[in-house]
C-alpha cells in the first residue's frame, strides 16, 4: 500500500512533468501552484529540481543578522545517489528590480543517504537580506551531479 507520504511527491512529480510539455526543449520550468516548484531536465543526463524552498528566521538578539534557509529536493536519471554533496550546487540571489545578480554561493549541501534532499543556509548579511526584504530579491539554486550535469537554475518558492 502506497502512503500519503508516497504519493504528494509522486504526485507534484506528475503534475510538474505534464506542465513542461512533453519535453521538447532542453530545460524546462513548471511551477505547480505557489507551495512548489519543479525545474526539470529533459537531456536524459541533468539532474531536476522537484522543489525548493527558502525561509528567513530572525535573529535571536538585535545585533546579530537573520538566517536564510534552503530546502530542496532533486533527483538525477542516473539516481538520486549521484547528486553531488557539496562544491558546484549553486546558491543566487538576484535584486527583483533589475534582476541583477547580488549574491552566489556554494552553500548548497545535498545528503546522498537522504533521496535528494538538499539544505543550505547562509547569514543574511553575506547576501544583502533582511527577513523584511526577502520580497525585494529573487533566489535561485543550481543542482549538479557526479558527472559535473547542472539542473536548470531553478527559482525557489519563498517560505
Amino acid at each position: 500500500m502506497i502512503g500519503r507520504q508516497t504519493l504528494a511527491p509522486l504526485t507534484a512529480l506528475a503534475l510538474a512533468l505534464s506542465a513542461c510539455g512533453g519535453g521538447n526543449s532542453e530545460t524546462t520550468d513548471a511551477t505547480d501552484g505557489p507551495d512548489n516548484t519543479a525545474c526539470l531536465s529533459t537531456d536524459g543526463q541533468s539532474p531536476s529540481i522537484i522543489s525548493g524552498k527558502i525561509r528567513c528566521e530572525p535573529p535571536l538578539q538585535d545585533d546579530q543578522p537573520p538566517f536564510v534557509y534552503i530546502d530542496i529536493t532533486g533527483e538525477d536519471p542516473q539516481g538520486w545517489f549521484t547528486i553531488k554533496r557539496f562544491g558546484d550546487n549553486v546558491f543566487r540571489a538576484y535584486l527583483a528590480a533589475n534582476d541583477q545578480l547580488s549574491a552566489e554561493d556554494t552553500i548548497i549541501t545535498c545528503d546522498p543517504d537522504a533521496e535528494g534532499v538538499c539544505t543550505g543556509s547562509i547569514s543574511g548579511d553575506q547576501i544583502g537580506v533582511s527577513c523584511g526584504t526577502m520580497s525585494n530579491f529573487r533566489f535561485t539554486a543550481v543542482i549538479a551531479d557526479q558527472d559535473g550535469n547542472l539542473s536548470p537554475e531553478c527559482d525557489l518558492v519563498l517560505d
